[in-house]
């Protein structure tokens, strides 16, 4: 698997030391991978965000890097509703509700609000 990893960071140009960087990982795991390829799952996630492929093809489970998973994981996101997304993943379930509920508000409101209205 890191065999992957080390050809998508020959792609970008980028030594360890840079993809700790980019990826804000801890230096010393990624010297690690070439021995033994074990990151967690955030930095996973991180690798696939940064390289634009998904996490199955970094673990070596496809051959496609764009390839969406089986198990209704949404692979497309911008890199704004990818840290969105994660940022809301920590938060508790009660949390998470009244996000929502905020959104579909401002959704909602939005909708009604006329769009680039002049002020003459």
């Amino acid at each position: 698997m890191y065999e992957r990893l080390l050809e998508l960071m020959n792609k970008k140009g980028l030594n360890n030391a840079d993809l700790a960087r980019v990826c804000n990982l801890s230096q010393g795991a990624t010297k690690n991978w070439k021995k033994e390829f074990n990151p967690n799952k955030k930095s996973i996630m991180r690798l696939a965000n940064y390289f634009e492929v998904t996490t199955d093809y970094l673990l070596g489970l496809s051959d496609d890097p764009q390839q969406k998973n089986t198990n209704n994981e949404i692979t497309y996101l911008s890199n704004n509703e990818k840290k969105l997304l994660d940022a809301f993943k920590q938060l508790d379930s009660i949390t998470q509700n009244n996000l929502v509920e905020q959104a579909e508000f401002y959704v909602e409101k939005s909708l009604k609000t006329p769009k680039n209205k002049s002020t003459s």
